[in-house]
């Protein structure tokens, strides 16, 4: 596993280990914004995660609420690029036009 990837698999799928640092979550809960990309990665089912995405977590929850203010990449044990994945994410998750 290199930066919370877990490339040896060979998917894209983040591995969260439930810190608090992603998304300003409670310690011992996985990121929503990750667990729900991390499904659709490997259930390879974008639709539904993208409804997911809409039904469990608030507007002010979801990845574009971001700021990229780097303030979790001193944080995290992982040394997941958070604001980079964040981007990522809202990508996939958000609705499409």
């Amino acid at each position: 596993m290199k930066n919370g990837m877990d490339i040896d698999s060979g998917c894209n799928r983040l591995c969260d280990t439930g810190d608090g640092v992603c998304c300003d979550d409670k310690p011992g809960e996985e990121c929503g914004v990750f667990a729900i990309y991390n499904d659709a990665m490997i259930y390879q089912d974008p639709e539904r995660a993208r409804g997911l995405y809409q039904i469990r977590l608030a507007e002010d929850e979801r990845a574009d609420k971001c700021e990229k203010c780097g303030d979790c990449l001193e944080l995290c044990p992982q040394q997941i690029p958070i604001p980079d994945w964040m981007e990522k994410a809202h990508q996939l998750l958000a609705p499409k036009q």
